[in-house]
Order: structure tokens, then sequence, then C-alpha cells
């Protein structure tokens, strides 16, 4: 069975430039290029009828399109370094689609866990790396220079049961609409 989680792809240009944040750090397992993705919500097991639903719910988001800019690198348990991640910049576009998504999977019944929604690209996962390889691997890296890119679309991505979830499958994918163009959901 499959994990689900609902995110925004990454352009392919942005990928191959994050491809190259890599640092030579002991037990890290770096993300494969095609599996970046920013998360929206981690949704877990979900069974048939359940995901049909939630597709459906998904398809009835209401949004325009906008843009991300990436910011810096941080890690996931400070004490103990999990996961080096780029963030962005503060977006309320990025946050009220994380709320819409919350909202679609909450009616379809999905319970969802109570942690803060932090947007961000993972690139490493780390088991064993001490705290002080890590600052030193972030300070080497230092801030990159990366610039925005549009989000046109979500997805509804399905992940292995492999360490670290990848590969990643897009399972469907739901575009966001101009209301410029006339072109909107009710």
């Amino acid at each position: 069975m499959s994990r689900y989680f609902v995110a925004i792809p990454i352009p392919r240009e942005l990928r191959q430039r994050l491809s190259f944040l890599r640092a030579n750090l002991p037990d890290a397992r770096w993300i494969a290029e095609e599996d970046y993705h920013l998360t929206l919500r981690f949704l877990g097991d979900c069974d048939g009828p359940t995901l049909t639903n939630l597709v459906s719910a998904l398809d009835q988001i209401d949004e325009t399109p906008f843009k991300v800019q990436p910011s810096t690198l941080e890690t996931f348990g400070h004490d103990r370094p999990r996961m080096i991640w780029l963030g962005i910049a503060d977006n309320p576009s990025v946050t009220r689609l994380h709320q819409r998504v919350d909202a679609a999977a909450r009616r379809v019944g999905l319970e969802l866990d109570g942690r803060k929604f932090t947007p961000h690209i993972t690139l490493a996962r780390l088991s064993r790396t001490k705290p002080a390889q890590v600052a030193k691997a972030l300070e080497d890296l230092g801030t990159p220079e990366l610039p925005p890119f549009d989000v046109e679309n979500f997805a509804l991505y399905a992940s292995g049961r492999s360490r670290g979830g990848g590969p990643y499958a897009i399972e469907e994918t739901f575009q966001l609409h101009s209301s410029e163009t006339g072109e909107s959901k009710v």
C-alpha cells in the first residue's frame, strides 16, 4: 500500500540547481532530483474510496497561480539533525493553499497531524550525522541564490514504503486558475 501526500511540484530547472546543494556528510541520504517537491500536507495511508473522494475535493480548490521564492537552508531537529531542507520566503498564497488542502482532507474524513506547517523542500535525510558536521555543511553551502518559481498546479503524490519514502509518483495534478482568464472553479 502506498502513502500519500499533497505537494507543489518543483520546476525542472530549479530541481537541477537544487541537486548541486549537496555536502559531504556522513549518513546523509540526499533526495533524488526528480523527487524534490514543496510539501503541503502528508496524508498517510488512504483506502480507495477515500482517495477517490479526496481527488474530487482537491479538484474543487479554487486558487490563482503565484510565485514562490526559495530562501535559506535549514534543519529539522537542531540537537539531533534529521533533515536538511530549503525554506521559502513568507508566502500567504502557499499558506492559503495548505489550509485549503487541509480542509479538503478533513471533509473526506482524513485525520491530520497537528504539526505546524513549515513550507520546505527536503534536500537530505540524516540519521547519525553530528550537529557540528551539519552546521559546518550549511555554513559551507551558504545561502543559495535561487530565482523565484511559478506555481501553476499542485499534485497528489504516492510514496512507497522505502526508507525516506521515495521514489514518488504523481497520482493526480490540480491546476490553479487565473481569475483574469475567467477560468475559475466554484
